[in-house]
């Protein structure tokens, strides 16, 4: 099983390849007894580890290379969304906003699976500049977009969002309801677990709805441990 995942300012230069050698041991990519090659950051791009793909993103960003903004752009298409985040923020840092803004871009395209990747990334970069975007999100009558959204307002400080998700848990649709329910039971809020309590105890809410609910709760709260 994969380690931990790591923040970017944990890693340093030697364990950037220290990370990316051991990936290539582990992987075949030489024979016993043979020395490693000395592995470059476009090997790292495409390591299967997660963990060295974003000390990678963290190394071309310290580097500050002419082909650092070239490989940075090529990992806004990795399929990990933390990859993609670090690589933004990465880019941004180097003065390259073109990323972020092509992100927002998508965060209102009509095809439901291009803005929701979208979002997903953009609620990983954690800036406050971005709450307009959410905003917006959250009146989407999806269910995933809305919840995705106001998800990422809450963790942005605005207890708006919270009461979003507890709003829907309390009147919205079926969807909405499961949607909302698998955030709230995950997070460490008075308000938040007493909706869930309430939600669950009551005699309207339909026996089958409930356990779907409670069956995706269990699963959330199995993963935080």
């Amino acid at each position: 099983m994969e380690q931990r995942e790591k923040k970017l300012s944990e890693f340093s230069s030697a364990q950037v390849m220290s990370v990316l050698e051991k990936e290539y041991s582990r992987h075949g990519k030489f024979t016993s007894g043979e020395k490693p090659p000395h592995p470059s950051l476009e090997d790292a791009l495409d390591a299967v580890s997660s963990n060295v793909r974003l000390a990678a993103v963290s190394e071309l960003e310290r580097r500050k290379e002419k082909k650092s903004l070239a490989l940075l752009k090529s990992a806004l298409s990795d399929w990990y969304v933390p990859v993609r985040a670090a690589a933004i923020k990465a880019l941004e840092a180097m003065g390259d906003t073109s990323a972020k803004e092509r992100f927002i871009s998508d965060a209102n395209c009509d095809s439901f699976r291009v803005r929701f990747e979208a979002l997903r990334v953009l609620a990983q970069l954690k800036d406050a500049s971005l709450r307009p975007v959410f905003a917006k999100a959250m009146q989407s009558e999806d269910a995933r977009i809305s919840t995705l959204a106001s998800e990422a307002m809450f963790s942005l400080g605005e207890r708006d969002g919270l009461r979003s998700l507890i709003s829907k848990l309390a009147n919205g649709n079926s969807e909405e309801k499961v949607e909302a329910a698998g955030f709230l039971a995950t997070i460490e809020d008075p308000e938040a677990q007493r909706a869930v309590g309430d939600f669950l105890n009551s005699n309207d809410v339909p026996s089958s709805l409930k356990e779907t609910v409670s069956s995706n709760l269990r699963r959330a709260r199995k993963g935080k441990h």
